[in-house]
């Protein structure tokens, strides 16, 4: 992520280049426990939770059909890491978006996963 920018200027170029609406960000930033005032900083003035959580913004505001989500808690306390996880999938149904989640823990993807593929 660019650290000489702020993260409102990195929605507001993923809003440009995805023909994005803005106003879906609000409602996004409260799902994902994000402040608005967030968006005011730069990347490197933000934990690495909350970095997470912005990079997961930005990936569902685009309304991929498909999202492919790399360890996407892996920077966040347990109890974050598992609401965090939960509302990937919850959001990625609203929008009819599969998912494919990549992760070390295996416990949650056999509790959040209808199929896990071990490798």
């Amino acid at each position: 992520m660019a650290k000489s920018v702020t993260l409102q200027t990195l929605l507001e170029d993923v809003c440009r280049q995805h023909s994005v609406e803005r106003s879906q960000i609000p409602r996004l930033l409260e799902r994902l426990a994000l402040s608005p005032n967030l968006l005011s900083r730069k990347a490197n003035q933000v934990s690495g939770g909350e970095l997470q959580r912005f990079a997961i913004l930005r990936a569902l505001l685009t309304r991929p059909t498909l999202l492919v989500a790399d360890e996407p808690t892996s920077r966040l306390d347990p109890i974050t890491a598992a609401s965090t996880l939960q509302l990937i999938i919850e959001l990625t149904q609203e929008i009819g978006c599969a998912l494919v989640l990549i992760s070390h823990d295996k416990l949650a993807l056999e509790k959040t996963c209808h199929r896990v593929l071990s490798l």
